[in-house]
């Protein structure tokens, strides 16, 4: 299993949602507002859940408890994600574990830190691999020639300053995000094997996670673009796809360096039969 399939089940809704504790509910029917706080309030009969107030054209109604409105508490972040970004989505999932009532999830609630956490997580597996695919197919020399004048110095002195600590380390090591984008926008052969057909295609794609891996990486920031959940999902599908095309460059460049191997050797071989 790889990380990120590791992590999808690990990180859960019951990292995010808001628990029943801490739940607005209410028994009589919420009276209007002109900013309600909540789209979705549980309905009370004394200590028990049994609908809901829905808000729709700024007054509340009542809804019936169905399964439509319910998410098992074992459901991964990835999937919230998914239902959150499909046109029909509810504005608010009851999270249930057997026939308890756990707590609610909104779209708001994407801002937690285990959103934010199990997505810098997958772009960081998304990063590790295609510096891997990069050290693969390119020299050090090769790698700081793809970048600008200025991020060359800039690695320049990075690799200088922590060689002077005793450190072994090349230029692909100080890489960030940033620069491995770059690097795989220019050259072509990175560019085939992640199936992109131009440089500004690779740009286009890739520069919104290197955005996306900055924005969540500061969880007291306020970031409503979590909210987006259809855009969260293109890149997440984006990730996945990647991952997959660099595993499979990966063992295809292996086995390739094996074959190669083995022919060598048959033909060392074969040399010592005819002497």
């Amino acid at each position: 299993m790889n990380l990120h399939e590791a992590i999808r089940e690990a990180f859960t809704v019951e990292y995010l949602m808001t628990p029943r504790e801490r739940l607005e509910t209410a028994s009589e029917c919420p009276a209007p507002q002109d900013d309600p706080c909540y789209d979705v309030i549980p309905r009370t009969v004394g200590e028990r859940i049994v609908g809901l107030w829905v808000l729709r054209e700024g007054k509340y109604v009542s809804e019936p408890l169905t399964e439509e409105w319910m998410l098992a508490h074992s459901t991964p972040i990835r999937e919230v994600i998914r239902l959150f970004s499909t046109t029909d989505a509810k504005p608010a999932y009851l999270v249930v574990n057997g026939a308890r009532v756990d707590g609610i999830i909104s779209p708001a609630d994407l801002n937690k830190v285990a959103c934010r956490t199990y997505l810098f997580t997958l772009i960081g597996e998304l990063e590790y691999w295609l510096g891997k695919l990069i050290r693969r197919h390119l020299s050090e020399g090769e790698v700081i020639t793809l970048l600008s004048s200025d991020r060359q110095a800039a690695l320049d002195d990075e690799r200088q300053r922590m060689q002077g600590k005793g450190m072994d380390i090349g230029y692909i090591d100080i890489l960030s995000l940033a620069d491995i984008v770059n690097i795989v926008a220019k050259d072509e052969t990175l560019r085939e094997r992640l199936g992109y057909q131009s440089r500004k295609q690779v740009e286009e794609d890739l520069n919104g996670l290197v955005h996306l891996r900055n924005d969540v990486a500061h969880p007291v920031r306020k970031m409503s673009f979590l909210s987006c959940t259809d855009g969260i999902l293109q890149k997440l599908e984006r990730i996945e796809t990647l991952l997959e095309r660099i595993t499979e460059s990966l063992k295809e460049s292996h086995s390739a360096r094996a074959s190669s191997g083995n022919t060598r050797t048959l033909a060392i071989q074969g040399l010592g039969c005819g002497s």
